[in-house]
């Protein structure tokens, strides 16, 4: 007689791998310093930022948020990123369907208010992606579809080639910048890959460093005050050759990186806390969006501050948290209903293509041999 040795066998699941909780934490403040940094963006249609005031001051450093929440996601990311052994087609798929998705359904908001718009905008706003109207979400996907391709390399280097690597690509970029001053999206995401190696060598061969709170904490306080500092003294003695809000900016990546390190340190999970942080992608395609930004934030503005000027600090702020918020709680609504549907649309789609692919590569195969 046998046993049949299957019947007593107990069968572990692994439990599905939760996100850090600091991080998704992190990555909410950061969507919120960006509407601080858009909000103060579009007040500079209504206010005289050539004459220095204390509220203008502190506006002009509070332009700097913005590039600080797209440095906080991007490296976020890509901490997450060098873990990844291949694309997932609809993910860049979901993004981008995502993004065309709640353009058009802000499109359709504006026509029902009245508005009227140009062929030329109509497209814009069908296909946004294309024209980077949200600059960050076309770069960002193609950032996620060349990690893979990104890590290869990484894992080919040793540490002293990686560092150096590293030494060269920061000093080219960010100090050029900060020297010379250059933006634009393709240097985004140039800079995106810059920070991506960066972040890679830290994971890799700085655990030391990463993982000591203190340490993290004195240099970001330290950094902080040299931004604060340097933003100053741009601003009162009018050093608009200095710039220091670049990608790979040598003042303000340091600063991020002991930030994350920080709050990487938490090591907790809320459900709560992911949930929002899963809907940023979202917030930011609404609150940017072209028609909010060129048209409801400067009607805003126009009948804020005709009621009261002096008050423009409160208004700005004002204006920032009512994006947050709002942009959110449309952002929920969007994730538990058509969210739903671009996802099956991605899936559908990326089986589509992953067969295109399929059988051009296969016919190509036989037609060179």
């Amino acid at each position: 007689m046998t046993n049949n040795t299957n019947d007593n066998v107990l069968t572990i699941q692994t439990p599905p791998k939760v996100r850090n909780s600091g991080i998704e934490l992190l990555k909410i403040i950061a969507i919120l310093l960006i509407c601080i940094s858009h909000a103060v963006q579009t007040s500079e249609q209504f206010l005289n930022y050539d004459y220095l005031t204390f509220g203008i001051a502190v506006l002009k450093i509070l332009r700097y948020f913005g590039q600080i929440g797209n440095i906080i996601f991007v490296i976020c990311s890509s901490w997450f990123l060098l873990d990844s052994k291949k694309v997932k087609p609809e993910r860049v798929l979901k993004i981008l369907f995502d993004s065309m998705c709640i353009s058009i359904l802000i499109f359709l908001g504006f026509v029902f208010a009245g508005y009227k718009f140009s062929t030329n905008r109509i497209i814009q706003q069908l296909f946004p992606d294309i024209f980077f109207n949200v600059w960050f979400i076309p770069v960002y996907a193609l950032f996620y579809l060349i990690h893979p391709l990104l890590n290869t390399a990484i894992n080919k280097m040793n540490k002293k080639s990686h560092l150096i690597f590293c030494l060269v690509i920061f000093s080219i970029y960010s100090c050029l910048g900060l020297i010379i001053g250059f933006g634009g999206i393709l240097i985004n995401f140039f800079g995106f890959i810059v920070l991506y190696f960066i972040i890679a060598f830290i994971k890799r061969y700085c655990e030391r460093f990463y993982k000591n709170r203190k340490l993290n904490l004195y240099l970001y306080l330290g950094f902080v005050l040299l931004f604060l500092l340097i933003a100053i003294a741009k601003s009162v003695f009018n050093l608009e050759h200095l710039e220091i809000g670049q990608f790979c900016s040598p003042v303000l990546l340091p600063m991020l990186i002991c930030l994350f390190n920080l709050f990487n340190s938490l090591n907790f999970t809320n459900k709560s806390i992911n949930y929002f942080a899963g809907c940023s992608l979202f917030v930011y395609c609404i609150h940017e969006n072209i028609l909010v930004r060129s048209i409801a934030r400067p009607l805003y503005y126009e009948k804020v501050l005709s009621i009261c000027l002096d008050a423009y600090l409160g208004w700005i702020f004002l204006c920032a948290i009512g994006m947050f918020l709002s942009a959110y709680i449309l952002s929920v609504l969007y994730k538990q209903t058509l969210s739903k549907l671009t996802q099956k649309l991605s899936k559908q789609s990326s089986y589509i293509l992953v067969d295109i692919g399929s059988n051009l590569f296969n016919r190509t195969n036989k037609n060179s041999k």
